[in-house]
């Protein structure tokens, strides 16, 4: 099987955790550096940055390769976590169309509704005080 390449949007794993390779570059001497976020859960959207060849050296230094990965199935109840990991990654993505997105209270797309009179007037919330 080819060496894994070590690239923006890899996994590696270092220091006994699972990193997402978020970009790459060289340190002012010269030294190759990745920028990282981890993926375990004890490092989920941690920050770090790690110089290659030192990491290499030390031993726990692993670009971890797709092929490698094994299926399991999802024993929840109606595939409930399933449901909620796939749910709980598009609710962290960025919306890239122009579409009108809800988000933790409300969204609209205009400051004021009209009113009967056709009158724009700003809206209020009376029923919850706001």
């Amino acid at each position: 099987m080819p060496e894994a390449v070590l690239a923006p949007g890899a996994r590696i794993e270092c220091r006994s955790a699972e990193w997402l390779v978020r970009s790459l570059g060289r340190s002012s001497d010269g030294q190759k550096v990745v920028d990282v976020v981890g993926v375990s859960p004890f490092l989920r959207e941690k920050e770090a940055r790690f110089l290659v060849e030192v990491e290499k050296a030390a031993g726990s230094f692993k670009v971890l390769q797709p092929e490698d990965t094994a299926l399991v199935s999802d024993p929840s109840p109606r595939y409930r976590d399933s449901l909620l990991f796939i749910e709980a990654h598009l609710r962290r993505s960025v919306p890239t169309d122009s579409a009108l997105v809800v988000g933790h209270r409300v969204a609209m797309d205009v400051p004021f509704l009209t009113s009967s009179s056709q009158q724009p007037r700003p809206w209020r919330c009376r029923a919850s005080g706001c």
